[in-house]
């Protein structure tokens, strides 16, 4: 090796390179070629206005900043899956450890390796989607990946989920969470949100495409298909009905639901009344 005013050379039996002085601060910290990252295994690659260099245990990345950090592990193997550079853009500080596992930000997304999960990447509109609703501090960790659920993407995060479709991404989280999923979750009746959680009233609506769900001081429930139609029709919670008390029942020929100033009853011959 021998040291220059911008870097390092490297000389080794497998490769001759030259590591911008950034990358050498970072692969010195670690322990140089004894440490974790070991010796360079590629040359100093620009990819956009980053900069990343590969070593046998990991990877140095270089941002417009220049500022440089690690990815190592099972954030590396996510880092990559995820697109790498391209798609989450420079690192923007080391991987971080706390109780829920490891994880690290970069510039256009973060990659989370939970102790009891598999290690993903947050990013495009699930990762806007994230930081609009308070990243970290109200979703938590991503305990997987994006994954295709019908047309669209889900990812799971450990206090709800973000869903992306059509280009649009919406969170479901917390107790409305819960509701959703008792009612079938993404491939149920509700199928996908088509807005976030908003306050109404005393309470909480979301819209999906096949009914709202509500968690209110009246209860937590769903409106759906027909009964839901009429009762938006009549203003929703806003209405004169007001909150629903439950979930539709049905039982000979009738479905119906109750909510705190009246009824709604469908008939099997099609007929709607409020009562």
């Amino acid at each position: 090796m021998q040291d220059f005013d911008g870097g390092r050379i490297v000389c080794t039996p497998a490769i001759l390179t030259a590591m911008p002085s950034a990358i050498t601060s970072v692969w010195d910290a670690l322990g140089g070629s004894g440490g974790r990252l070991g010796w360079p295994t590629s040359a100093a690659t620009p990819i956009g206005t980053a900069t990343q260099q590969s070593f046998s245990g990991g990877l140095v990345v270089r941002g417009a900043n220049g500022r440089a950090y690690p990815i190592v592990g099972m954030t590396l193997a996510a880092f990559r899956t995820a697109g790498g550079v391209a798609v989450l853009g420079a690192p923007l500080e080391a991987e971080k450890e706390s109780a829920d596992g490891y994880s690290q930000r970069f510039e256009r997304g973060v990659v989370f390796v939970p102790r009891d999960g598999g290690a993903s990447a947050v990013a495009g509109a699930t990762f806007t989607e994230y930081t609009r609703v308070g990243g970290m501090n109200v979703m938590g960790f991503a305990v997987g990946p994006a994954v295709p659920v019908g047309a669209g993407t889900v990812q799971p995060f450990r206090r709800g989920s973000i869903a992306v479709l059509g280009g649009k991404a919406h969170t479901v989280r917390g107790t409305m969470a819960a509701v959703f999923q008792n009612a079938g979750g993404y491939t149920g009746p509700l199928g996908y949100p088509l807005e976030s959680e908003r306050a109404l009233k005393d309470g909480f609506v979301q819209g999906f495409q096949g009914g709202t769900a509500y968690v209110s001081p009246a209860a937590l429930a769903v409106t759906r298909g027909v009964l839901h139609r009429e009762y938006m029709g009549r203003g929703g919670p806003a209405g004169p009905l007001g909150w629903p008390l439950g979930n539709e029942t049905s039982g000979d020929g009738v479905w119906q639901q109750s909510f705190q100033n009246g009824t709604i009853l469908l008939y099997a011959d099609g007929r709607v009344v409020v009562r």
